[in-house]
C-alpha cells in the first residue's frame, strides 16, 4: 500500500494537485510492476529447480491439491484427469 501511495503522490504531483482516479490507476500498475521486478523475480530465480517445480505444481493444481498430486507433478508426471504437459 505504501508503494501505491508513493507512486500516486508522485504521479498526481501532490500536494499541489489531488490524487485522482487516473493517477491511482497508473500508480497501482507501477507498484505491481515494481513488486514483480524487485521481489517476485529475484525470489523465483533464487529457488532451485525442485522448488520451482513445486511452485509450478501448486499453481497448476490450486489450493485444494493433495500432497500426493503435488509430489506426482514435481516428479515429472501429469496430474490425473489433466491433459496438460508435465512441468
Amino acid at each position: 500500500m505504501q508503494l501505491v501511495g508513493d507512486y500516486a503522490w508522485r504521479i498526481a504531483d501532490a500536494p499541489m494537485k489531488p490524487i485522482d482516479a487516473s493517477a491511482a490507476s497508473v500508480a497501482a500498475r507501477e507498484a505491481k510492476r515494481t513488486i514483480h521486478e524487485r521481489v517476485a523475480l529475484p525470489t523465483w530465480h533464487g529457488l532451485n529447480e525442485t522448488e520451482q517445480r513445486y511452485m509450478r505444481a501448486l499453481s497448476e493444481l490450486g489450493s485444494k491439491a493433495h500432497p500426493s498430486q503435488i509430489a506426482h507433478l514435481v516428479a515429472g508426471g501429469l496430474p490425473p484427469e489433466s491433459g496438460r504437459h508435465a512441468l
